[in-house]
């Protein structure tokens, strides 16, 4: 997930990702990457992903080097990874993150994982 904290959907988004994480996760590997573009920011987000206890990593794209390499246009961005490590889909903001992790889960490994 490529988010900032200066966007109203991402800071919507990423708790609930977190609760959906907390809950299901096992098997799913999230990490997300924030957009950081200055020192102010910085600050905002390190106390946005500890106020909200995020127990997946958050990479601090200070040089905007993942926001070029993959393209971004807006935040969130929501990448699918597969097993081969290719980007395999984007998932929808303001869908159900878990029915589409669910969905993409079975699709890529098959359907014995997640039921």
């Amino acid at each position: 997930v490529y988010w900032s904290v200066q966007c109203a959907h991402c800071r919507k988004s990423l708790p609930e990702i977190n609760r959906w994480v907390r809950a299901n996760g096992d098997d799913v590997n999230v990490v997300t990457a924030a957009k950081i573009d200055n020192e102010a920011m910085k600050v905002q987000t390190r106390e946005f992903v500890n106020m909200h206890g995020f127990v997946f990593p958050t990479i601090l794209d200070v040089d905007s080097k993942i926001f070029e390499a993959y393209s971004i246009t807006a935040t969130p961005t929501m990448f699918v990874v597969g097993p081969d490590g290719k980007v395999e889909s984007l998932l929808s903001v303001g869908d159900d993150f878990g029915k589409q992790v669910e969905a993409k889960k079975r699709t890529l490994l098959g359907s014995a994982v997640g039921g």
